[in-house]
């Protein structure tokens, strides 16, 4: 993204909602496990 995006507004936003996707799988994968260890 940092290489790729100029405007400085719109690689900050883009790079917030990178970490808030890659944050939101992880949690929905840790869940995920989290069941099937529970059963």
């Amino acid at each position: 993204i940092e290489d790729y995006v100029h405007a400085e507004a719109t690689k900050l936003l883009a790079l917030i909602a990178n970490q808030f996707f890659t944050l939101t799988v992880a949690v929905v994968c840790a869940l995920a496990v989290a069941k099937l260890v529970i059963g």
